[in-house]
C-alpha cells in the first residue's frame, strides 16, 4: 500500500510540473486568475450543484485540450466554488447573499 501511494504521489507531482509548462494560452490573459474569470465576465455565478456545471465542463475541456491532467469537471467545479467563481450556497443559506 505504501509503495502504491508513493507512486501515485510521484505521478501527481510530475503532472503538476507538466501542467505548469502547458499554461501558455492561459498566460495570454495575464494570469490563471484572469483566465478563469474570463469565462464569466468577472461575475460570480450562482450554482448550487456541488458536482459539476456547464462552466466546469467547459474549463475542464479547455485544460484537457492544452494537455493538462487531473483537470476533470468535478475537480474544476470544487476549485471554482472554493475561489468564489461559483457561489454554491443553497437558497436558504445565510452565506448565499
Amino acid at each position: 500500500r505504501v509503495l502504491i501511494d508513493r507512486e501515485s504521489n510521484k505521478e501527481r507531482i510530475e503532472t503538476k510540473d507538466e501542467n505548469d509548462e502547458k499554461t501558455g494560452s492561459i498566460r495570454l490573459h495575464g494570469s490563471f486568475d484572469g483566465w478563469l474569470w474570463s469565462f464569466t465576465g468577472g461575475k460570480t455565478i450562482r450554482d448550487s450543484n456541488p458536482i459539476r456545471s456547464p462552466l466546469s465542463d467547459e474549463i475542464s475541456k479547455q485544460m484537457k485540450r492544452m494537455g493538462m491532467k487531473y483537470t476533470g469537471t468535478v475537480i474544476i467545479q470544487s476549485f471554482l466554488m472554493a475561489v468564489g467563481v461559483i457561489n454554491g450556497h443553497e437558497q436558504q443559506c445565510d452565506w448565499r447573499e
